[in-house]
Protein backbone atom coordinates (compact mmCIF):
# COMPACT_ATOMS: atom_id res chain seq x y z
CA UNK A 1 0.00 0.00 0.00
CA UNK A 2 1.90 3.53 -0.90
CA UNK A 3 0.43 7.03 -0.04
CA UNK A 4 1.14 10.55 -0.65
CA UNK A 5 -0.57 12.72 2.21
CA UNK A 6 -0.07 16.44 2.47
CA UNK A 7 0.04 17.65 6.60
CA UNK A 8 -2.27 20.48 6.35
CA UNK A 9 -2.65 22.77 9.26
CA UNK A 10 -6.37 24.47 10.24
CA UNK A 11 -5.57 27.27 7.71
CA UNK A 12 -5.20 24.94 4.78
CA UNK A 13 -1.54 25.54 4.67
CA UNK A 14 0.86 22.83 3.74
CA UNK A 15 3.31 21.72 6.80
CA UNK A 16 4.64 18.96 5.28
CA UNK A 17 4.03 16.03 2.82
CA UNK A 18 5.16 12.26 3.78
CA UNK A 19 5.48 8.89 1.58
CA UNK A 20 4.64 6.17 3.46
CA UNK A 21 4.60 2.88 1.72
CA UNK A 22 3.13 -0.45 4.29
CA UNK A 23 3.85 -4.19 3.51
CA UNK A 24 2.32 -7.17 4.31
CA UNK A 25 3.41 -10.53 4.44
CA UNK A 26 3.72 -13.88 5.81
CA UNK A 27 6.97 -15.62 6.84
CA UNK A 28 6.19 -19.07 8.14
CA UNK A 29 3.41 -19.05 10.90
CA UNK A 30 4.19 -15.59 11.74
CA UNK A 31 2.54 -12.56 10.06
CA UNK A 32 4.34 -8.85 9.63
CA UNK A 33 3.86 -5.07 8.62
CA UNK A 34 6.28 -3.38 7.33
CA UNK A 35 5.94 0.61 7.76
CA UNK A 36 7.86 2.92 6.21
CA UNK A 37 7.00 6.62 5.82
CA UNK A 38 9.51 9.77 4.37
CA UNK A 39 8.63 13.12 5.77
CA UNK A 40 9.53 16.09 3.40
CA UNK A 41 9.77 19.45 4.41
CA UNK A 42 8.67 22.51 1.93
CA UNK A 43 11.31 24.03 0.27
CA UNK A 44 10.77 27.54 1.72
CA UNK A 45 10.68 26.30 5.76
CA UNK A 46 11.87 23.57 7.99
CA UNK A 47 9.77 21.37 10.44
CA UNK A 48 10.28 20.65 13.81
CA UNK A 49 8.93 17.89 15.68
CA UNK A 50 8.93 18.52 18.97
CA UNK A 51 9.76 16.80 22.06
CA UNK A 52 7.16 14.52 23.47
CA UNK A 53 6.76 11.08 25.03
CA UNK A 54 3.65 10.67 22.85
CA UNK A 55 4.68 10.34 19.60
CA UNK A 56 5.53 8.15 16.84
CA UNK A 57 4.74 4.10 15.94
CA UNK A 58 2.31 3.14 18.24
CA UNK A 59 -0.80 0.62 18.74
CA UNK A 60 -2.41 -0.56 21.66
CA UNK A 61 -2.48 -4.32 22.56
CA UNK A 62 -5.83 -6.61 23.86
CA UNK A 63 -6.27 -6.27 27.16
CA UNK A 64 -5.89 -9.68 27.92
CA UNK A 65 -2.21 -9.78 26.45
CA UNK A 66 -1.37 -7.06 29.23
CA UNK A 67 1.05 -8.06 32.34
CA UNK A 68 -1.39 -7.75 35.68
CA UNK A 69 -1.80 -4.14 36.29
CA UNK A 70 -4.00 -1.96 38.57
CA UNK A 71 -5.79 1.16 35.67
CA UNK A 72 -7.94 3.32 36.77
CA UNK A 73 -8.25 1.28 40.13
CA UNK A 74 -9.25 -1.70 38.87
CA UNK A 75 -6.66 -4.95 39.14
CA UNK A 76 -6.81 -6.90 36.56
CA UNK A 77 -5.80 -11.06 36.47
CA UNK A 78 -3.83 -10.82 33.16
CA UNK A 79 -0.84 -12.55 32.99
CA UNK A 80 1.29 -11.27 29.79
CA UNK A 81 4.41 -9.94 29.60
CA UNK A 82 6.51 -7.43 27.98
CA UNK A 83 10.12 -7.80 27.30
CA UNK A 84 12.73 -5.39 25.26
CA UNK A 85 16.23 -7.12 23.12
CA UNK A 86 18.01 -6.27 26.38
CA UNK A 87 15.94 -9.19 28.82
CA UNK A 88 14.39 -5.89 30.31
CA UNK A 89 10.45 -7.07 31.37
CA UNK A 90 7.35 -5.11 31.43
CA UNK A 91 6.84 -1.91 33.44
CA UNK A 92 11.19 -1.66 33.70
CA UNK A 93 10.87 -1.13 29.54
CA UNK A 94 9.28 2.15 29.57
CA UNK A 95 12.06 4.77 28.49
CA UNK A 96 14.63 2.54 27.39
CA UNK A 97 16.14 2.22 24.12
CA UNK A 98 16.09 -1.26 22.33
CA UNK A 99 15.94 -2.37 19.00
CA UNK A 100 12.67 -4.54 19.99
CA UNK A 101 10.40 -4.64 22.03
CA UNK A 102 8.06 -7.84 22.40
CA UNK A 103 4.30 -7.65 24.18
CA UNK A 104 2.84 -11.05 24.54
CA UNK A 105 0.25 -13.17 26.57
CA UNK A 106 -1.45 -16.13 26.78
CA UNK A 107 -5.08 -16.65 25.66
CA UNK A 108 -7.05 -20.31 25.31
CA UNK A 109 -4.00 -22.49 25.98
CA UNK A 110 -1.79 -20.52 23.60
CA UNK A 111 0.46 -17.65 24.18
CA UNK A 112 0.39 -14.67 21.33
CA UNK A 113 2.58 -11.70 20.48
CA UNK A 114 3.57 -8.61 18.63
CA UNK A 115 6.82 -7.67 18.17
CA UNK A 116 8.36 -3.95 16.75
CA UNK A 117 11.48 -3.11 15.86
CA UNK A 118 13.31 -0.23 14.96
CA UNK A 119 15.23 -0.02 11.96
CA UNK A 120 18.54 0.33 12.35
CA UNK A 121 18.61 3.50 9.76
CA UNK A 122 16.08 5.11 11.88
CA UNK A 123 16.91 8.12 13.47
CA UNK A 124 18.16 7.98 16.94
CA UNK A 125 18.49 4.13 17.11
CA UNK A 126 17.84 2.17 18.76
CA UNK A 127 14.70 4.37 19.65
CA UNK A 128 13.20 5.10 23.32
CA UNK A 129 9.62 3.00 23.74
CA UNK A 130 7.04 4.04 25.29
CA UNK A 131 5.03 0.91 26.71
CA UNK A 132 3.13 0.40 29.16
CA UNK A 133 1.35 -2.43 31.23
CA UNK A 134 -2.11 -1.46 30.21
CA UNK A 135 -1.81 -2.35 26.79
CA UNK A 136 0.01 1.06 25.29
CA UNK A 137 3.15 0.25 22.28
CA UNK A 138 5.01 2.98 21.52
CA UNK A 139 8.64 3.21 19.64
CA UNK A 140 9.29 6.56 20.03
CA UNK A 141 12.29 9.13 19.09
CA UNK A 142 11.72 12.62 20.06
CA UNK A 143 10.63 12.07 24.07
CA UNK A 144 14.12 12.46 25.24
CA UNK A 145 13.22 14.69 27.82
CA UNK A 146 11.14 12.32 29.02
CA UNK A 147 13.14 9.05 29.19
CA UNK A 148 16.40 10.47 29.72
CA UNK A 149 17.02 11.90 33.46
CA UNK A 150 19.79 14.56 32.39
CA UNK A 151 17.60 16.40 30.22
CA UNK A 152 14.44 16.43 32.36
CA UNK A 153 15.05 20.22 32.03
CA UNK A 154 15.24 20.41 28.56
CA UNK A 155 11.84 20.21 27.22
CA UNK A 156 13.56 20.41 23.63
CA UNK A 157 16.40 17.91 24.16
CA UNK A 158 14.25 15.16 21.95
CA UNK A 159 12.83 17.44 19.19
CA UNK A 160 14.09 16.85 15.26
CA UNK A 161 14.39 19.33 12.70
CA UNK A 162 13.40 18.28 8.79
CA UNK A 163 15.89 21.17 7.11
CA UNK A 164 13.78 23.40 4.76
CA UNK A 165 13.80 20.68 1.42
CA UNK A 166 14.57 18.06 3.68
CA UNK A 167 13.39 14.59 4.59
CA UNK A 168 13.62 12.28 7.09
CA UNK A 169 12.62 8.02 6.63
CA UNK A 170 11.90 5.80 9.13
CA UNK A 171 11.09 2.43 9.02
CA UNK A 172 9.59 -0.45 11.72
CA UNK A 173 8.66 -3.58 11.34
CA UNK A 174 5.56 -5.03 13.40
CA UNK A 175 5.47 -9.01 13.70
CA UNK A 176 2.92 -11.21 14.84
CA UNK A 177 3.87 -13.97 16.06
CA UNK A 178 3.15 -17.51 18.44
CA UNK A 179 4.88 -18.05 21.80
CA UNK A 180 7.05 -16.29 23.81
CA UNK A 181 10.54 -14.11 22.31
CA UNK A 182 12.58 -16.97 22.78
CA UNK A 183 9.72 -19.52 20.76
CA UNK A 184 8.60 -16.88 18.80
CA UNK A 185 12.84 -16.35 17.86
CA UNK A 186 12.53 -12.13 17.70
CA UNK A 187 15.88 -11.70 18.18
CA UNK A 188 16.84 -13.77 14.74
CA UNK A 189 13.84 -12.38 13.11
CA UNK A 190 14.91 -8.39 14.02
CA UNK A 191 18.50 -9.33 12.79
CA UNK A 192 16.87 -10.12 9.25
CA UNK A 193 15.06 -7.18 9.48
CA UNK A 194 17.82 -5.10 9.97
CA UNK A 195 19.63 -7.15 7.25
CA UNK A 196 17.01 -6.44 5.06
CA UNK A 197 15.41 -9.37 4.85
Amino acid sequence: IESRNRWVNAGGAVQCTDETTVRLSAVGDGRQIDYEVTLKAPADKPVVFGDTKEGSMAMRVAQWMTPPHTFQKKKTATQGTIVNAEGIRDGATWGKQSTWVDYQGPKDGKVYGIAMFDHPKNPRHPTWWHVRDYGLFAANPFGKHDFEKEFKNDPKAGALTIPAGGSVTFRWRLYFHMGDEKTGKIAEHYQAYAAGK
